[in-house]
């Protein structure tokens, strides 16, 4: 049977009531329009579907762009929250256990240590003896962070008391600290890190 022309599809449909009949085209495909009240319609994406789907494009483009093509704001974010973090264990630990313990920043190293009263590295028993030491460029989520400057009173080294007071200098020279501040820098990003005298109180500056 020859195939239907389309002008014979329209009024076999309009005959049943807008259902596609029976009769297909050449290789068993029906027709892709049908008849209705308005006119004829054919199958496709109407155009507000196709800028819901654009407008959604761009909304998923615009979250994960910045995500992927710059993370710096986010490394220099997740170091300070580790300097933050070793300045509060050793702050802590000088109260709990009433033993001096101590920060050392490396600038050079890009890098902070826990340390105890004899220098030696303080390793966590939690994590299997694993020492409290980051280095920012050997740790995958902060390896483009910088330790950009640091000063405890001219020097890189911290240690608190048994009341959790800061004090800068070796334990030994018992120098209480009037200047605390270490700056992260990733790029163009940076964040200030400060320790408050005689309180040892710790604030981040973006």
């Amino acid at each position: 049977m020859p195939p239907i022309t389309r002008r014979q599809d329209l009024a076999s449909r309009a005959a049943h009531g807008g259902v596609a009949p029976a009769a297909k085209r050449e290789g068993g495909q029906c027709p892709p329009y049908f008849e209705t009240p308005y006119g004829v319609t054919t199958n496709g994406f109407t155009l507000v579907e196709i800028m819901m789907v654009v407008a959604i494009l761009g909304l998923a483009a615009a979250i994960a762009v910045p995500l992927l093509s710059d993370t710096k704001d986010v490394q220099v974010a997740s170091a300070s929250r580790q300097v933050v973090s070793a300045l509060l264990f050793a702050q802590t630990a000088s109260i709990s256990e009433q033993t001096p313990y101590q920060i050392v920043v490396d600038n050079v190293t890009d890098s902070i240590s826990v340390l105890d009263q004899d220098d030696a590295p303080i390793t966590d028993d939690l994590l299997s003896q694993t020492s409290l030491q980051v280095s920012f460029p050997t740790t995958p989520n902060m390896s483009q962070v910088k330790v950009d400057s640091v000063d405890f009173d001219g020097g890189n080294r911290i240690w608190f008391d048994r009341l959790g007071a800061p004090y800068s200098g070796l334990i030994a020279d018992n120098t209480p600290m009037n200047t605390g501040q270490i700056i992260l820098r990733a790029g163009d990003h940076t964040v200030t890190v400060n320790v408050e005298p005689v309180t040892g109180r710790i604030t981040l500056v973006e």
